[in-house]
């Protein structure tokens, strides 16, 4: 009889510590050591047509955490759109130095996410959502790559066409860097 309550404790324990271990991943934040402000932000539209597509984007983070990101046409930070021989739909490069980033560009390959076959009839759902991201990473988030996490912005898992702007998990991850 005391052999079967110590197993049964210690399934119960090691149970109890899973659940624990995966309940705590479920919150867990991951963040981008180069991202570049999270309160304020300028970009300048480098290609023609896309001022709406950033302007989009830019609200939807003021929306939802109050980061002001604002059009400057003098302004380091530039972001462009185009047709890149690569397999992303965005991207966010960030400049170095000395553990500082002093000015990013963001650029949307609009030839991936028109072909995406899931974006097809949704293009500029799927652009907007993909420059919502990438401005998530200026303010520090990193990539949801191999999760199921797909209640993010960050996220590559999530539904471009009906992920158009930072969700609460984002919202929460950026509050909570906020208050470090």
């Amino acid at each position: 009889m005391k052999f079967r309550k110590k197993i049964n404790l210690s399934v119960i324990t090691i149970l109890a510590g899973l659940f624990f271990v995966f309940s705590a991943s479920s919150v867990y934040a991951l963040y981008y050591q180069y991202g570049y402000s999270l309160y304020s932000m300028t970009y300048a539209v480098k290609t023609s047509g896309a001022d709406n597509i950033y302007a989009t984007a830019a609200s939807n983070w003021k929306k939802a955490v109050g980061t002001n990101i604002t059009k400057s046409s003098t302004s380091a930070n530039r972001v462009w759109t185009g047709n890149y021989p690569y397999k992303w739909f965005g991207l966010y490069q960030p400049t170095v130095s000395g553990g500082k980033t002093y000015y990013f560009d963001i650029k949307l390959d609009l030839t991936n996410i028109a072909n995406y076959g899931p974006h097809r009839g949704k293009f500029n759902e799927a652009t907007i959502s993909s420059a919502t991201h990438e401005f998530g990473h200026a303010q520090f988030l990193d990539d949801y790559t191999n999760s199921r996490r797909t209640t993010s912005i960050m996220s590559h898992q999530r539904d471009r066409t009906k992920m158009t702007k930072p969700q609460k998990h984002d919202i929460d991850n950026i509050q909570a860097y906020r208050a470090r």
